[in-house]
């Protein structure tokens, strides 16, 4: 199953009301397509699969996620995740290693002008935030999108 079977399987229903086993099978196929380590609990499975779905849920097919690159940040939503508008992902390529202090990684999210940054952006964007503050990078891809949005707006 792709990241689109799983968006369309999902669309429309209530995350609480999925079973448990449902929820699980959805863990396995959202860790074969993202590459994310798999939790144990059911809570954090369920959470795993609602950051699945709002990360890729306007995308069709584009692999990116929608930080707020620059104007206010986005947020709030039920777990504090904002609903950023689609758009192509802005592909710039970014260099961890050309990231090495605070300025140089807000002047990257800056370059974007508000569009939503790709996926590997956003990637090598949360690494270079943790290696600056002496922090540890988020795993799933929602909580890096937060994390670059929390280091920005600060």
């Amino acid at each position: 199953m792709g990241k689109d079977e799983i968006i369309e399987r999902l669309r429309g229903r209530n995350f609480a009301e999925i079973s448990g086993a449902e929820v699980s099978q959805l863990c396995d196929e959202i860790s074969k397509v993202t590459g994310a380590k798999k939790p144990q609990q059911i809570q954090m499975k369920r959470l795993m699969v609602e950051n699945f779905y709002n990360d890729f849920k306007d995308k069709g097919g584009q692999e990116s996620s929608a930080p707020a690159a620059g104007g206010k940040p986005r947020g709030g939503g039920s777990l504090g995740f904002g609903s950023a508008p689609a758009a192509p992902p802005s592909g710039s390529g970014l260099n961890e290693a050309a990231l090495n202090t605070a300025d140089d990684i807000v002047a990257a999210i800056a370059k974007a002008q508000g569009a939503p940054l790709a996926a590997n952006d956003v990637t090598v964007l949360a690494a270079a935030i943790a290696k600056v503050e002496g922090k540890r990078a988020p795993q799933p891809l929602g909580q890096k999108r937060v994390f670059v949005d929390d280091f920005y707006a600060s």
